[in-house]
């Protein structure tokens, strides 16, 4: 594994770390690469989303704050991971 991706799989990892924090199904079951819906109540999303911004200091655009950005861990880590790759 190159330098690039250990980096990105480490974000992953934090990405995983922080969504896992706010899901209320069985979080031994999930994975970074869930596709299961989250389930997560608007007032859970918002606070996700501050913590991610936080976190990898970003600001998600209001185009990408669309429910289909925040529907598993799949799309958050796909989400996240495109905001960091404009910010380099």
């Amino acid at each position: 594994m190159n330098l690039k991706e250990n980096k990105k799989m480490e974000v992953n990892v934090l990405i995983f770390d922080i969504v896992k924090q706010y899901v209320s199904y069985d979080q031994e079951t999930m994975t970074i690469n869930s596709s299961k819906e989250l389930g997560l109540d608007s007032l859970q999303c918002i606070r996700m989303i501050v913590d991610l911004e936080k976190k990898f200091d970003i600001e998600i655009e209001d185009e990408g704050l669309l429910l289909e950005n925040f529907k598993s861990v799949d799309t958050i880590v796909k989400l996240v991971n495109s905001i960091l790759d404009k910010k380099a």
